[in-house]
């Protein structure tokens, strides 16, 4: 039964989101065994679990990033919507669809309410990020909500167009707007945060969506046992 569940799950599902489901399952059966004692086994630990892509390991080089944001500056908004990806690590619709009412320059964040895992979610706005918002902000010409927005100021704008004119004029290859998503997660991995400090930033919904970036910090874990150990041990 268990093994029909999987193969029906699998249809037309990636091999990780049926390995989510079937976790989901087994937490539950688990609990029915051990705790309620409805039954005597969990039949999906017997379930192999499909494998699963690695997935793009695509980051934006501080070459690509400096001919990028230089191709992105005739258009009145590119700029700053790339910048706040690499800054805060968000989705793009997450980016193309802010409101002003979500941003909060006393407090310095930005405020998700909706998310692709239905949990708000905080952006932190600091440095550049924060100040190319301040000034778009004090230029803005709509009455409307949307901080990148058409013509009309009613809408918000779509600038797919514009992206792939500016991977072109900056001639890079092979990159997609989610790969800036990866490159803010992988340089703040970079920087020494913790698993639960990467899940928090990224707005992932569990530590496992985030454990592929476990081996960037791994240097800056090896000094802090290193001087545990000399401390201690001597």
């Amino acid at each position: 039964m268990i093994k029909e569940l999987a193969e029906k799950l699998a249809e037309g599902r990636s091999p990780a989101t049926v390995n989510r489901y079937l976790a989901a399952v087994s937490h539950v059966l688990t609990v029915a065994r051990d705790e309620w004692e409805l039954c005597d086994a969990n039949p999906v630990h017997r379930v192999k679990k499909m494998k699963e892509s690695q997935g793009r390991d695509r980051v934006l080089t501080a070459d690509e990033q400096t001919r990028l944001l230089a191709a992105a500056e005739q258009h009145p908004f590119l700029h700053t919507a790339i910048t706040l990806a690499l800054a805060t690590g968000a989705r793009r619709a997450e980016i193309w669809k802010l409101n002003w009412s979500q941003v909060d320059f006393e407090q310095r964040h930005i405020v998700l309410r909706q998310t692709k895992n239905d949990k708000p979610r905080i952006l932190l706005l600091r440095g550049l990020a924060l100040k190319q918002l301040k000034e778009l902000y004090a230029n803005r010409q709509s009455a409307g909500d949307f901080v990148f927005h058409t013509a009309s100021g009613n809408k918000s704008l779509d600038m797919r167009s514009a992206w792939r004119t500016a991977l072109k004029k900056a001639k890079i290859q092979d990159f997609r707007w989610h790969d800036l998503r990866h490159t803010a997660i992988t340089r703040m991995a970079k920087q020494g945060a913790t698993l639960m400090e990467l899940q928090l930033y990224s707005g992932h919904s569990s530590a496992e969506m985030v454990r592929k970036y476990a081996h960037l910090t791994e240097s800056q874990i090896g000094d802090k046992v290193e001087q545990m150990v000399t401390l201690t041990l001597g």
